[in-house]
């Protein structure tokens, strides 16, 4: 494949795994808010009709290698495929602004803050990003639309199968793809399985999961409250930019976890700052293609749902990543072409 001859990208992919496997090494990192909910929930059955089974399988199958508890080869395992996300960070951005662009993006996935803790932790975190990645990649590249219906909704199933949010994603997809039919046929197919095992647990029919675990707020808007729903929408758009981790509010300002919460934090709002920026100068249809899903995600998220999940902002680091690099390319443009032609001058 093309791809995998192309050096650059490969010293890139390099360097993600290096830093990940880093950080999945060191002693000192803190766990992530909600880890010790999946170490306990996996050694049991854990698979009822409310939880995602995905990645409680995915615990299952390495602490069956390695050992009931063994935590530390798990992440030494989530580090290398965390750090494929560089990949399909960078078939997104190079179809969409090209190969140059697309090297920027995928060094800024290689290195960003939050891309490499996610797999530092006993969390999906990681692999809602990869699948999201994947998914914006497929939305951009260059294939026959009966292929790229599949694949996402493939891509669709599993993110569903990760987090019940990935749902919140769907309305994007349909926008973006041709074969809308195909795609929701292919969907259904595939979780057709898992939505027959949960309602024969439950004795009942259960789409997927329960409905409480996508956290709709449909009994809101039923209500007809205008003032509740405004302040529903308002909370959760505050603690998707700005969640109030009271886990890290450490009164030792040296501490790793004070440190950690804060480079998470404001990496975070810097990337969004850069990508807004580049959202608004290259504005087109074509540039929104790999990004609408993910945009849409987190706009329904912040009008439909209950519970704030600031895990879905890993759809928006994914968007930014994007048109942060052509941010960053176009100023080494810029820059080439005016000290160049400045040097030239001299000459």
């Amino acid at each position: 494949m093309r791809i995998l001859a192309d050096r650059k990208l490969l010293a890139l992919l390099a360097l993600a795994m290096g830093l990940r496997l880093a950080v999945a090494l060191a002693t000192d990192i803190p766990p992530d808010s909600g880890e010790f909910r999946y170490v306990a929930l996996t050694p049991r059955s854990g698979l009822g009709t409310q939880g995602a089974p995905l990645y409680p399988l995915f615990l299952r199958l390495v602490y069956g290698l390695f050992g009931t508890g063994n935590d530390a080869a798990a992440l030494l395992v989530q580090a290398p495929l965390g750090a494929l996300i560089v990949v399909p960070m960078y078939l997104a951005a190079a179809r969409l602004f090209g190969r140059p662009a697309g090297l920027v993006s995928a060094a800024i996935a290689a290195v960003y803050p939050n891309f490499v803790l996610y797999p530092a932790a006993v969390q999906p975190a990681w692999l809602v990003a990869l699948t999201a990645a994947a998914l914006s990649a497929t939305c951009a590249v260059d294939a026959r639309e009966s292929g790229r219906a599949v694949l996402a909704a493939a891509l669709a199933a599993i993110g569903l199968l990760v987090r019940p949010y990935f749902l919140y994603m769907i309305p994007g997809l349909l926008a973006v793809l041709k074969h809308r039919i195909l795609f929701l046929a292919a969907l259904i197919a595939l979780l057709a399985p898992v939505a027959a095992r949960n309602s024969i647990v439950a004795g009942r029919f259960v789409p997927v999961y329960e409905a409480h675990s996508f956290n709709l707020n449909v009994s809101e808007y039923a209500s007809g409250n205008a003032e509740r729903i405004i302040d529903r929408v308002y909370s959760n758009a505050f603690r998707l930019f700005w969640y109030p981790d009271r886990s890290h509010r450490q009164t030792d300002h040296t501490s790793p976890a004070f440190r950690l919460y804060h480079l998470r934090k404001y990496s975070y709002l810097i990337l969004l700052l850069f990508g807004l920026v580049t959202l608004v100068r290259r504005i087109s249809r074509a540039h929104l293609a790999s990004a609408a899903p993910l945009l849409s995600a987190v706009a329904l998220h912040i009008v439909f749902s209950r519970s704030p999940f600031f895990r879905i902002r890993t759809f928006l680091e994914i968007a930014t990543i994007l048109y942060t690099g052509a941010l960053f390319y176009d100023w080494g443009c810029a820059a080439r072409s005016r000290f160049g032609g400045k040097s030239s001058k001299a000459a």
